[in-house]
């Protein structure tokens, strides 16, 4: 009876269509064996219309942190894999993951006849700024926080830089805080506050933050 049911829920768990060229070129493509497994979760559950599955949902199927699938999920964006997007629908902003991009690079390659070359892109923006609040907040920072940083630039499109100024003002009032953080970036945004040389401009103001 138990071979049964598992028979069944093998069956409605349905199934996912997933490219020969993927299978037989990850490697080729600069993929390791987790960046892949996390990849082909993320085809799985595209196919049952869950386009932007938790951190928390992934990191149980891997048997990884959640902050290692940031990183694989950061790694995989490096290399051009995937990316994350956001759409507005009826007023409502979600992220969803883009999938298409090995699709692209298959096309590419056959195209041109070149092999598709990893990209060995280290200063990954994402990351150093991580780094660089755990380093001012004496502690790791948790897989919500990662997301945030990371939401400022893909999501709000803060440049790195002005992330920086906004972390720096928050360490000089002694706020260790992400809400105040970001309670910076959005006033500088309602500002037009863009880039450094905007906030040297008005860093003099009182009323600045």
């Amino acid at each position: 009876m138990d071979t049964m049911k598992g028979s069944l829920q093998y069956l409605l768990d349905g199934f996912s269509a997933v490219s020969n060229y993927l299978i037989q070129n990850y490697r080729e493509i600069g993929l390791s064996d987790q960046e892949l497994i996390l990849y082909l979760n993320l085809v799985s559950y595209a196919s049952q219309n869950n386009v932007f599955p938790s951190m928390k949902v992934l990191s149980k199927n891997l048997h990884v942190t959640e902050s290692d699938v940031f990183n694989l999920i950061n790694n995989l964006e490096r290399k051009h894999v995937l990316s994350i997007e956001t759409r507005n629908v009826d007023g409502k902003v979600s992220s969803y993951y883009d999938l298409n991009h090995l699709y692209q690079l298959e096309l590419k390659e056959k195209q041109e006849g070149d092999p598709v070359i990893k990209d060995n892109l280290t200063n990954d923006s994402t990351n150093k700024l991580i780094k660089e609040f755990e380093v001012e907040f004496g502690r790791p920072l948790s897989p919500i926080e990662m997301e945030k940083v990371n939401g400022w630039i893909k999501i709000d499109h803060f440049r790195p830089e002005l992330i920086e100024m906004a972390l720096r003002e928050a360490v000089l009032a002694q706020v260790y805080n992400f809400k105040y953080i970001d309670r910076i970036l959005m006033n500088w945004k309602k500002r037009n506050i863009k880039t450094v040389r905007d906030y040297e401009h008005y860093k003099t103001n009182d009323d600045f933050l």
